[in-house]
């Protein structure tokens, strides 16, 4: 009729709702294994220069306050057969990511302007919760040293938790 606005189809409402978290939402994804992962060495330190940020699940969860904090699942495709939800769009991921073993602290911001943001700072005190800092365990000694002297320099408060990946130890026999 003439005068009634135009029906958005529901797909795509869907689609620009979809769009929308995305834009809005920032995610710091955490691995929740009890040990490290040579897998997850390989595939997010490209060479042997990197380190890796040690801490609890219990330390991350006091940032609940600020942020949300979301373990992933990996449902196999097609068995959700409700309308997605925003929590549905920053905890699922597909079966073959879960060796990730992801936990995610979640922030939505709905006034973000996307054209300028590349990200956010999470405003959280780093030293309430980081246990230690692991270096490569195939790092040259010279740059086990280097971000030692970093730390203690920069982070002094983190002196003595620049320690070496335990990937770096023998067998266990």
């Amino acid at each position: 009729m003439l005068g009634e606005p135009r029906r958005e189809p529901a797909i795509d409402r869907a689609k620009w709702i979809v769009n929308y978290w995305r834009n809005n939402t920032f995610i710091n994804c955490w691995n929740m294994s009890d040990h490290e992962s040579n897998a997850l060495w390989q595939i997010y330190c490209k060479s042997t220069d990197g380190v890796v940020l040690q801490t609890s699940y219990e330390k991350l969860n006091l940032i609940k306050g600020q942020h949300s904090l979301h373990q992933v699942t990996y449902p196999t495709p097609g068995s959700n057969k409700r309308t997605p939800t925003h929590t549905d769009l920053v905890t699922k991921k597909l079966p073959m990511y879960a060796y990730e073993n992801e936990v995610r602290i979640v922030h939505f911001d709905e006034n973000v302007e996307m054209q300028t943001a590349k990200g956010m700072q999470l405003a959280v005190d780093l030293e309430q919760y980081i246990e230690s800092i692991r270096v490569h365990p195939q790092a040259e000694p010279a740059f086990f040293s280097t971000v030692r002297s970093v730390v203690e320099t920069y982070a002094p408060n983190f002196k003595g938790k620049v320690i070496w990946s335990d990937m770096k130890l023998g067998p266990p026999f």
